[in-house]
């Protein structure tokens, strides 16, 4: 939660959310002066002190030891980033002191995270430090950033060794040597913030293993795990991962998990460079994750099937609440995702977001600024702003979507041809015939002078999906337009009979619909159902698709993103009753994010 807030505190200081956060960091320093080593993890402390880290028959599945330490140490440096304040830097600190003190080889204890996160945060920990290392004589005590470097990296080492520990098997990562693992298995949150972990110490150690692990881990998630929405995680038994195309539609799909892939694809990107990772970042940042929060803020989803009855409900309180500051997490950082820069001063422009950055182009001082309405609008504008003229690559990601190309190895599949200039470049109103194209980006190489303007113009035609490889979505087809995806709710049906189907003759339109849910597109389409005598009618009316992310704002409703595309399919699995629910088109819980 802290992290969350810190977030957005980098984009804008707000003192009444920083003094209430600095009263809980105060309580935190507190507690932890109690221990002279600096250990914190209360719930350890109160019911079973005598099993820190989850050693002396303790379990750091349940105690969460490692991980909360983890959070406790991301904490304090993205507080520091947005403040300058260093109370809990300086706790996060001496807590890695002491991990780092008694966790690693021989002599020193064999722990390992009963849940993956640490990794990550130990590597930001040393990042700082390496950065800014005039913090050192502040902390108050001796700080070698190294041995968080290489704590972190013994946290992913030390997968599959189980001398004098439990072993945390497939659950939780831990049934082998990370650098073994063929396919990512387990608890779906620990899987991807492990790999979130590896390819972030990828990026600062350089060592090949490591970015292979994350990389082939990364392409069997998803090439062959993962959901449409950009959702993992589709046993609710362990909240794991299934087998390769296990991919139900009543599949379990934590938030946490789809913001994990989320963080997971996002550190791909950064070590790599490849656009195909910020496609996977988009698809869970407008499906997946965007999903797990109602338009008004104040209700949440822990799981967000692609298909339920009215029964699902998103709750305000539960006993496990850590999907809202994930989700916090997610958003409060996505500011950070919107550009890049390579080592040559090269700026990637990854999301098409209304936005402005300022940063160094080889020795000029450069601000670029979007002005969108993406993803309604197919166009965004991108301005160049500079006090002195500067030669830089511009690199703007073409996403594979609009590529035709819709997933790794063609997990899923768009319908229809590719069509021919669907993304499209100007530079100050003059059209670029040939597109440099270079790891999915668009390059521009010139040099730019103040009020450059560019023009991104990306063709969104509603399209059928298929999935051919999922034995779940057999006889179905989804409907996506750009990254949006799109889900059918009970209340938009006008014909309730329960064999309704969507034929590839249906043409899909599209809407934007200003009143609803404050504003999306939506897309039309001519269902069909089949009457009792069996033969085909044609609907009444066109059905309405809604963006997936806004399902349950306008009451208890049933819900299914995939269809059926044929009366031989079967039927499309939405009770028959709209008993109580808001009239279609009943205002939403707010007028949007």
């Amino acid at each position: 939660m802290i992290r969350g807030c810190a977030e957005f505190l980098k984009s804008s200081r707000d003192s009444a959310l920083e003094e209430q956060v600095d009263g809980y960091i105060q309580r935190i320093v507190d507690a932890q002066s109690k221990d002279p080593a600096g250990y914190l993890n209360t719930h350890t402390q109160l019911t079973a002190p005598d099993r820190r880290w989850g050693t002396n028959g303790g379990d750091d599945n349940v105690q969460h030891d490692v991980h909360n330490a983890g959070c406790l140490v991301e904490a304090g440096v993205a507080y520091y980033q947005a403040t300058g304040k260093i109370p809990l830097l300086r706790a996060a600190a001496r807590l890695a002191n002491h991990m780092s003190d008694i966790m690693g080889p021989p002599p020193k204890i064999n722990v390992i995270p009963g849940h993956s996160l640490p990794e990550e945060a130990l590597v930001r920990l040393f990042a700082l430090f390496q950065e800014h290392a005039e913090l050192k004589s502040l902390m108050g005590f001796p700080v070698e950033e190294k041995r968080y470097l290489s704590l972190a990296e013994y946290f992913i080492e030390g997968r599959g060794n189980y001398e004098g520990r439990k072993s945390f098997g497939a659950y939780g990562q831990d049934q082998e040597s990370v650098f073994q693992q063929t396919t990512i298995e387990g608890h779906a949150v620990r899987a991807t913030l492990m790999g979130a972990g590896l390819a972030a110490l990828a990026t600062v150690n350089n060592r090949e293993e490591y970015m292979s692990a994350a990389t082939r881990l990364w392409n069997n998630m998803v090439g062959r795990r993962l959901y449409i929405t950009g959702g993992v995680g589709a046993v609710k038994k362990q909240e794991k991962f299934g087998a390769d195309y296990e991919l139900p539609n009543d599949g379990y799909l934590e938030t946490c998990a789809a913001v994990g892939n989320g963080f997971y694809s996002r550190n791909m990107h950064l070590a790599t460079g490849e656009s195909r990772y910020m496609d996977e970042l988009e698809r869970v940042l407008y499906n997946g994750a965007l999903g797990g929060a109602s338009l008004i803020g104040n209700t949440f989803s822990y799981i967000n099937p692609l298909e339920f009855n009215r029964s699902h409900a998103r709750w305000s309180w539960t006993g496990c609440p850590g999907c809202p500051p994930m989700f916090l997490k997610m958003m409060g950082e996505m500011p950070s995702y919107i550009y890049a820069q390579d080592s040559q001063s090269n700026v990637y422009i990854n999301l098409f977001v209304s936005s402005r950055a300022t940063m160094n182009a080889n020795g000029a001082a450069v601000t670029l600024s979007q002005q969108t309405n993406y993803p309604w609008d197919v166009r965004s504008k991108i301005t160049v702003e500079s006090a002195a003229n500067a030669r830089f690559d511009l690199c703007i990601r073409v996403p594979a979507w609009c590529e035709g190309k819709d997933s790794e190895q063609e997990l899923y599949k768009l319908q229809g041809r590719r069509e021919s200039g669907a993304f499209k470049l100007s530079v100050n109103g003059t059209p670029i015939e040939a597109l440099s194209i270079s790891n999915g980006y668009a390059r521009i190489s010139r040099e730019w002078s103040s009020a450059d303007r560019v023009e991104v113009v990306m063709e969104m035609p509603a399209r059928r999906v298929t999935a051919p490889s999922v034995e779940a979505t057999k006889g179905r087809v989804a409907v996506q337009r750009g990254p949006i995806v799109y889900a059918l709710e009970l209340l938009d049906l006008a014909c309730l009979s329960r064999d309704l189907y969507l034929p590839s003759s249906s043409p899909l339109e599209r809407r934007f619909e200003p009143n609803l849910f404050g504003g999306v597109m939506i897309v039309e389409g001519r269902f069909r159902y089949t009457e009792k005598s069996g033969k085909p009618t044609e609907a009444s009316e066109r059905i309405r698709l809604i963006p997936y992310f806004a399902y349950l704002n306008r009451g208890p409703a049933d819900m299914a993103v995939w269809m059926h595309d044929s009366p031989e399919g079967g039927q499309v699995s939405l009770e028959t009753t709209r008993a109580k629910s808001p009239a279609v088109g009943a205002s939403p819980q707010s007028t949007g994010r």
